[in-house]
């Protein structure tokens, strides 16, 4: 989308503000081009490129979890967060189930979830310092479930991580 001045008189200067929706987008550089189409002579089709490098506050190596949990047994899954904040701490990892289909009985079972950071003494090239998050569930659960992942950093500009993921219950 773009935001303009509908007029421009001849001789005079005009305004184009171009508005780019970055919220389904990852890190790294993107491109985009803007056609003007007015009544000029010389150059009735004026074509503008903008590039842009977007620098995510936490960069996630996946964007879904899945646990898998056996009687008596833990297994995890690892993810890499990669941030500027050379001090990254979770502070939480919780699991909200979703609703839909399940007996009720089931969102009252607990899910426990361990977590443990570890992280890289020095910043990559970018300045980003890369942190793995490793995930482990252990639960009183016979089906599987589905939710969200809701991790708790001490960021400053993002304080919870969303992810989707399930909790695998394989069949005996």
């Amino acid at each position: 989308m773009v935001e303009h001045d509908s007029i421009i008189q001849p001789g005079r200067a005009g305004t184009l503000t171009p508005v780019v929706n970055i919220s389904k987008m990852h890190g790294g550089r993107f491109k985009k081009t803007i056609t003007v189409i007015s009544n000029a002579e010389n150059e009735p089709n004026l074509r503008l490129s903008m590039s842009a490098e977007i620098k995510p506050v936490i960069d996630i190596s996946s964007n879904y979890i899945r646990l898998s949990v056996k009687e008596g047994e833990q297994h995890g899954a690892e993810l890499t967060l990669k941030t500027e904040k050379p001090d990254l701490k979770i502070v939480d990892v919780a699991f909200e189930s979703r609703g839909g289909g399940g007996p009720a009985w089931q969102s009252d079972l607990p899910v426990y979830l361990g977590h443990s950071i570890q992280a890289k003494k020095k910043p990559d090239k970018n300045g980003y310092y890369a942190y793995t998050l490793s995930l482990s569930a252990q639960s009183s659960l016979d089906e599987t479930r589905h939710g969200d992942f809701v991790i708790s950093t001490n960021h400053p500009d993002k304080r919870e991580i969303r992810l989707r993921g399930m909790i695998d219950v394989p069949k005996q």
